[in-house]
């Protein structure tokens, strides 16, 4: 198994090294694991399961992908709005991300699977204080955005924020992107857009919008809403497309 071959524990690795989680865990191989564990936990859910939804393991490698290339070779930290079991929060080691963190309002039954798959990795020493997920958290309620806050002293790591937010109500939407225009660190936000003519955020320039007017009054540097992609969710196999958002 992938987690037998991954014994090295972060805590005690020299300063030096700059080689972090994502290294031991890149490859197709160990994005595959992990994805097979989260299955077989109960982690993946389509929106009949009781959970938001998770996009196909096929949708996912391309918004992490995404996530990577545009975020080069600099460090990051990979935020999901809305993570229910953590998964795209675990899978973001895989891609690029030095550290990830995740919150999520609902727990019918996501907390646990988190639990499960967080104790199997402390065991292996090879998750604490990179990956967090919290729940009962409600976007709309914080007045900054998440992080685990594993950081060096000093260091202003660069984030990418994720989110499935189309069933958030306009209210959290409108909080959540104010929180992105005022996040200097923030470099790239992907997410889906509000459903139907009468959502305020239907469509990307809305989106873009909303973010800029809370950069603007930060005197941070705008977004601009730079590509699409198409995805498919977990089990039902319904298509969504999502909007990636690139601060210039």
């Amino acid at each position: 198994m992938w987690y037998r071959c991954l014994r090295m524990n972060l805590h005690q690795a020299p300063a030096s090294l700059t080689c972090h989680l994502t290294t031991i865990l890149r490859g197709r191989l160990c994005f595959k694991d992990l994805w097979a564990y989260f299955a077989k936990l109960g982690g993946l859910g389509d929106c009949s399961s009781g959970m938001s939804g998770t996009c196909s393991k096929a949708s996912a490698v391309l918004v992490l992908e995404t996530v990577q290339k545009e975020m080069g070779r600099d460090d990051y930290e990979f935020i999901d709005i809305g993570a229910g079991s953590g998964v795209m929060v675990a899978l973001s080691l895989c891609y690029g991300a030095s550290s990830a963190v995740g919150i999520e309002l609902k727990n019918e039954g996501q907390e646990s699977v988190y639990l499960k798959s967080r104790e199997l990795f402390i065991r292996n020493g090879i998750v604490d204080p990179r990956m967090l997920v919290s729940y009962g958290v409600d976007v709309s309620s914080t007045s900054t955005l998440p992080s685990n806050l594993y950081c060096e002293q000093g260091c202003e790591r660069k984030r990418a924020v994720y989110s499935f937010c189309d069933g958030f109500a306009e209210v959290d939407r409108s909080h959540m992107f104010s929180l992105i225009g005022r996040d200097r660190q923030v470099k790239l936000f992907i997410c889906s857009l509000g459903k139907g003519r009468g959502d305020k955020f239907s469509t990307p320039q809305a989106v873009e919008r909303s973010i800029n007017n809370a950069a603007a009054s930060t005197q941070n540097e705008p977004f601009i809403a730079c590509a699409k992609l198409v995805v498919r969710m977990f089990g039902s196999g319904a298509q969504k497309t999502v909007h990636v958002l690139r601060r210039l």
